[in-house]
């Protein structure tokens, strides 16, 4: 018998007995496992009433650990393979939780995104597993002293990326260690921005935490969860997240974050994502903002467009990654080779686009500062966890990193 097979004492016909409300006041009582057994069947649009199809289908939306303690929580006995992935989790989450507040007492501005954050709107007892942190730092200064106590601690750099901003350079840097079981998690990650959001090349801008008062509670959770639909498509449990800020954004709330979506320029996913909560059923009409007014997002698009197109780095930049796109490979052709060779990321960092670092040095600056040099053509950022060259397509063919460039002299 399979531990999918054996998850149900029962047969699931029985009702769920209701769970009772959370202290901060959301209804949970329609949350059930059935619940989330239907919404996957929904999502997927399956009638497969068995429990092995339903665990494949939480597995692809992220709900399966959130199956998991639901089924636990109601009663129902797991198998030993699933009550240790249960169990493993919560320590993670426990991990997670105690590595945040140590950042957050070195660095009182961090903000958790995502996380708990959403998780406490779940019923008691339901666990929202994380296989990362993300934190929101207010300046690129906060990001290097978040670092700082990572190394200390034996995290290690893994990516790293600059992005042009109305108020200079911002940042975002993950940092890795290994994992306590690395057949459930590869490595434990800690995400660090200076951005309130990152936009979208060519579509959003990209927004500097503003230096007075901060976005906070639900609604701040609920555009961090839009913003994730430029990089991938909403799974289930984006959908169940957002219903559960909804209900808990109050109705003098609703003006204030329908402004901020259009501020934003996340009206496209907007519309996306609510229409998916309705044709889910997922979300009274009454709890979501006044529609937008769509031509208002494609007319910050169009502006985003037009800036960038007026700075010959961003459209020598664009061509490249619009190429690299179409073949999904390393570039490779001589004109590519020399249109990298002789635009240096810091052009292209400038000019309002984001780069990508590359490791190829352990040297590190002194501080929370970064140091720029162009050499031969290329730039490269001498930071407080290693030194990078900065490129501005995500995917390189290796022996174009290690020949020499036609490039000769000195850059700033």
């Amino acid at each position: 018998m399979t531990a999918e097979e054996g998850l149900m004492a029962e047969e699931q016909g029985t009702a769920a007995e209701e769970v009772t409300a959370a202290e901060d006041g959301a209804d949970f009582r329609e949350l059930s496992s059935e619940y989330l057994a239907d919404l996957l069947r929904a999502v997927e649009r399956s009638h497969e009433p068995s429990w092995m199809a339903v665990f494949r289908y939480a597995s692809r939306h992220k709900l399966r650990i959130v199956l998991a303690s639901a089924l636990l929580t109601e009663g129902y006995p797991l198998t030993p393979g699933l009550a240790y992935e249960v169990s493993f989790w919560r320590e993670q989450e426990q991990r997670y939780g105690g590595l945040v507040g140590e950042l957050t007492r070195a660095v009182p501005e961090l903000r958790r995104m995502k996380g708990p954050e959403i998780g406490r709107l779940y019923p008691p007892g339901w666990l929202r597993d994380s296989t990362d942190v993300d934190l929101v730092a207010r300046t690129p200064r906060q990001v290097w002293e978040a670092a700082g106590h990572l190394r200390d601690q034996g995290w290690q750099p893994d990516s790293l990326a600059f992005q042009g901003t109305e108020r200079g350079v911002d940042v975002a840097l993950n940092m890795v260690r290994p994992s306590h079981d690395e057949l459930l998690l590869d490595h434990q990650a800690v995400e660090l921005v200076s951005m309130e959001t990152t936009g979208r090349p060519w579509r959003v801008r990209p927004v500097s935490d503003p230096p007075g008062v901060r976005r906070t509670g639900p609604a701040r959770q609920l555009l961090a969860l839009l913003e994730e639909g430029f990089e991938r498509d909403w799974r289930a449990r984006d959908l169940l997240d957002a219903s559960l800020l909804l209900v808990e954004i109050t109705e003098e709330g609703v003006p204030a974050l329908a402004r901020e979506v259009d501020a934003l320029g996340l009206g496209r996913q907007w519309h996306t994502l609510t229409r998916r909560l309705r044709g889910y059923g997922l979300v009274d009409d009454a709890l979501l903002p006044a529609p937008g007014r769509p031509w208002r997002a494609s007319a910050q698009r169009l502006r985003r467009a037009a800036s960038l197109a007026s700075r010959p780095p961003a459209v020598a930049a664009g061509v490249l990654q619009t190429l690299q796109r179409r073949k999904a490979e390393p570039l490779g052709s001589a004109g590519e080779r020399w249109l990298l060779d002789h635009l240096p990321g810091r052009s292209v960092l400038a000019a309002g686009l984001p780069v990508w670092g590359v490791r190829v040095g352990d040297r590190c600056a002194e501080g929370t500062e970064v140091a720029y040099r162009t050499r031969s053509g290329r730039t490269y950022a001498t930071t407080p966890v290693g030194t990078y060259l900065l490129l501005y397509v995500p995917h390189f063919d290796p022996s174009w990193l290690h020949a020499p460039s036609p490039v000769s002299g000195q850059g700033d």
